[in-house]
């Protein structure tokens, strides 16, 4: 067994500060209204977007983002108008308030568990810079829940489920690998695929579970994995074409990113889209900082006088390859901690949760000191809101404070405010201070009026070690997610959820058709029982550890019902009535309205098969309907075979001719006028 330490840069002292996340859900759409135009001197103050549409021959077309400096936005006036306060304030508000009652039940530490995984760790830990993370999947395909034991730059190891509940020690991948710590549908099969970093390698899932012996090695270079391992790996659909691609953070270097081709292989689009980040990564977030409907990405990086970058998505070029541009959210003398612009601020992880519930979600990024919280104010700025939360000081025990790493919003008691859980500790860096104490899990109780109060001692969460991250599942089958807790040179820890819940709740998959296949980027919304609350689905981004895409969705007292509503990435919006609490789980699939044969996408150059798109209308239910439908390239690099024709049905049909030469096309849809935010892009094989 491979077994390698090599020390870290050491972390310098972090201090913290926050953005707000802007993201409005309705029942029928996404509002993206942007703020309008107006001076500095009390009017309203709007950051300058780019258009969303083709390369207009500007400075950002083909992906590449401008070598010089970035768009911070207009600066506030430095008078005393008082229209400063304005753009770097946040209006977070209070909520609709309700009565708090502490959380019952308590989290029972699985002792049997743990011992496994130190049975794969014996060996003592050579440095403080080697992490262990406990990742739950089912491995084999019996529909319990197993464990990926990770521990820094060694073979991972399975932990394996029995039929009665019990767990046993599995031996390791057959293909060797390490690091695998994040588990996503990549070949929209209906089954998780499990990503690993040393090498980059995907280990493909099916009804037997995950094949360790035909991997897909990852066309990357991520550097060397002794002296500049992977921290992060991200998965999103960062060119909107409806497949999951992947994003790999190294530590230092830079973000390496593999293009989800279709057909279990990948392509190097590093070079092509220049999301340049050089630097400690801990973890790569995706963000709607400007309202418009995109993914916006934000790479944070450990260090000193350093910048964690904010890559604002500006769409298409014209051959369909995603734009992005350096900005910052927060205005110009606003970011007063330097989370956006140099400094030495380093967020070890960011997750969103819609607080105070008006469908604007607030993002808290995981730092040492100061703590913050960001939300998007009404004049389209991100700012530090912190202060307006009733938010406990929290220390080691030793009274210094304590290091976030992997944090993640969650209603854990499912009362309609989201509880905060946090793995906090020392990395090797901090761990050098005197008289640090021990960290822990932190697990702060939501409560009415935007107050968090400290229930994890009370609740049995008293483990204490240098935590660094997190990954919840439902691995015992009742339906409440569970957790594992992996540190910095130590064994993970493992918590049965025993809480008492104070309303029923369900566990929500998404199944993509049109969108990617984890509705990544997607938006819920519950209304029912006189509230409405929201989720952003994968809106959790931490070092080492994915979150399993599931969401806990809390839902009104039995015998009332709910509305889900799923603002899904293609842009089509979802709507569930009826949903009531009486099951543990709920799958979700997207209608599929829009359809390409084959559905590989792919056909030979020169060949006579052509390629058929369709498209059928449906309305929010699903049901189908009639409406004007546009089908077209965003670039003709290939010949229809003629316009659009409708078939008896209302289906919308058209038929793409393969060109001589390779290469390939992006298709572009419109229904009612409106463009279908996923764009597949066909490829012509030699």
């Amino acid at each position: 067994m491979m077994r390698v330490a090599m020390p870290l840069p050491a972390a310098l002292r972090r201090s913290a500060s926050t953005s707000l996340l802007w993201v409005t859900l309705s029942l029928q759409q996404i509002s993206c209204a942007a703020p309008a135009a107006g001076p500095s001197d009390g009017g309203a103050v709007t950051p300058p977007l780019s258009d969303a549409g083709p390369a207009d021959a500007g400075p950002h077309d083909a992906g590449t983002v401008d070598a010089g400096t970035f768009d911070a936005g207009p600066r506030p006036d430095a008078g005393g108008t008082g229209d400063s306060d304005h753009i770097c304030s946040a209006g977070l508000t209070p909520g609709d308030g309700g009565t708090f009652a502490p959380i019952a039940g308590t989290w029972t530490r699985r002792d049997d568990v743990e011992a496994l995984a130190r049975g794969f760790g014996a060996e003592p830990f050579q440095a403080h810079t080697i992490t262990t993370s406990l990742f739950p999947i089912d491995l084999n395909g019996d529909g319990r829940m197993d464990f990926v034991y990770n521990r820094l730059r060694t073979i991972s190891r399975r932990i394996l489920q029995r039929a009665d509940g019990s767990f046993e020690a599995g031996g390791p991948f057959e293909s060797g690998v390490s690091d695998c710590a994040t588990a996503v549908d990549l070949d929209s099969d209906g089954f998780d695929d499990l990503v690993c970093t040393l090498p980059p390698t995907v280990l493909w899932g099916g009804p037997q579970g995950i094949d360790a012996a035909a991997p897909t090695l990852l066309p990357l270079d991520t550097g060397d994995p002794f002296s500049s391992p992977v921290m992060t790996t991200s998965a999103w659909d960062v060119d909107e074409d409806g497949r999951l691609d992947l994003l790999f953070g190294s530590f230092p270097g830079d973000v390496t990113i593999a293009r989800n081709q279709g057909g279990r292989a990948f392509e190097d689009v590093t070079p092509k889209w220049n999301l340049q980040a050089p630097g400690l990564t801990w973890s790569i977030g995706f963000v709607d900082f400007d309202g418009d409907e995109r993914s916006d990405i934000f790479v944070v990086a450990d260090g000193a006088a350093k910048e964690n970058r904010a890559f604002r998505a500006l769409g298409p070029d014209a051959d369909g390859e995603p734009r992005f541009e350096r900005f910052s959210p927060m205005a110009q003398g606003c970011d007063r901690d330097h989370l956006f612009e140099l400094g030495n601020l380093t967020p070890m992880g960011l997750t969103l949760s819609d607080l105070d519930h008006d469908g604007d979600f607030e993002l808290y990024p995981s730092l040492a000191e100061p703590k913050v919280m960001l939300e998007r104010n009404r004049r389209g700025f991100w700012a530090n809101t912190m202060d307006r939360l009733n938010y406990p000081p929290i220390t080691t025990t030793t009274g210094k404070f304590l290091v976030d790493w992997g944090a993640r919003f969650w209603d854990a008691d499912h009362d309609g405010h989201d509880e905060l859980l946090v793995a906090t500790g020392d990395d090797d860096g901090f761990r050098q201070m005197p008289n640090r104490g021990r960290s822990r899990l932190v697990f702060l109780q939501g409560a009415p009026g935007l107050r968090f109060e400290e229930a994890g001692p009370r609740l049995g969460l008293t483990a204490e070690s240098d935590f660094m991250n997190l990954a919840q599942a439902d691995w015992d089958g009742d339906g409440d997610l569970d957790l594992t807790a992996g540190a910095w040179a130590d064994h993970p820890v493992v918590y049965e959820n025993r809480l008492a819940p104070a309303a029923p709740h369900l566990l929500v998959r998404l199944r993509g058709t049109v969108s990617n296949p984890e509705g990544l980027g997607a938006r819920l919304q519950m209304t029912g029982g006189g509230r409405v609350r929201h989720w952003a689905v994968g809106g959790t981004f931490a070092p080492r550890v994915s979150q399993p895409p599931v969401t806990d969705i809390s839902l009104p007292p039995e015998p009332e019902t709910a509305t889900l509503s799923i603002a899904w990435p293609s842009g089509f919006t979802q709507r569930v009535d009826d949903v009531r609490g009486s099951t543990v789980s709920l799958v979700i699939r997207e209608p599929e309205f829009l359809t390409i044969d084959p559905p590989s996408r792919a056909v030979a150059a020169g060949s006579a098969q052509p390629v058929v798109i369709r498209v059928r209308p449906v309305d929010p239910l699903g049901a189908p309907r009639i409406a004007p439908v546009t089908i077209g390239q965003l670039s003709e690099r290939a010949v229809w075979a003629g316009p659009e024709s409708v078939l008896p049905d209302g289906t919308v049909e058209r038929r793409l001719l393969a060109p001589a030469t390779p290469g390939s096309t992006v298709v572009v849809v419109t229904i009612d006028g409106k463009q279908v935010r996923i764009r597949p892009r066909i490829r012509f094989t030699p």
